[in-house]
């Protein structure tokens, strides 16, 4: 099970980002102590944010945190999550705020036309 774990490790390292959920899902499904567990869950949200799996990325993440309370990669990749989202979010009101300018230019162009 910790092979698996170390595998995945190297294949999100070398951007095989399914390949390395495909080894983590199966560690994960063993019984593993806390260590192993944590590590696993932790890699496992980093590659499902580097497949834009948000979602899985924060459940993997939130999982994590309660196992080791004091460590901070869980933590970190909750971060990195939000800013993510954020990015997202920030994008999806300047895509909107696009069309409505454009939607105002025409009305008032048909207005004034």
């Amino acid at each position: 099970v910790e092979a698996r774990i170390r595998l995945a490790h190297v294949l999100g390292a070398l951007a095989k980002y399914a390949e390395a959920v495909t080894e983590l899902d199966r560690a994960l499904a063993a019984t593993l102590p806390a260590p192993f567990h944590y590590d696993a869950l932790v890699l496992l949200g980093c590659e499902d944010l580097a497949l834009d799996r948000l979602d899985a990325a924060r459940r993997a993440a939130t999982e994590a945190d309660p196992l080791f309370p004091g460590a901070e990669s869980a933590r970190l990749l909750l971060s990195q999550l939000a800013v993510r989202c954020a990015i997202f979010i920030s994008a999806r009101r300047i895509r909107i705020g696009i069309r409505c300018r454009r939607r105002l230019c025409i009305r008032l162009h048909l207005s004034v036309g």
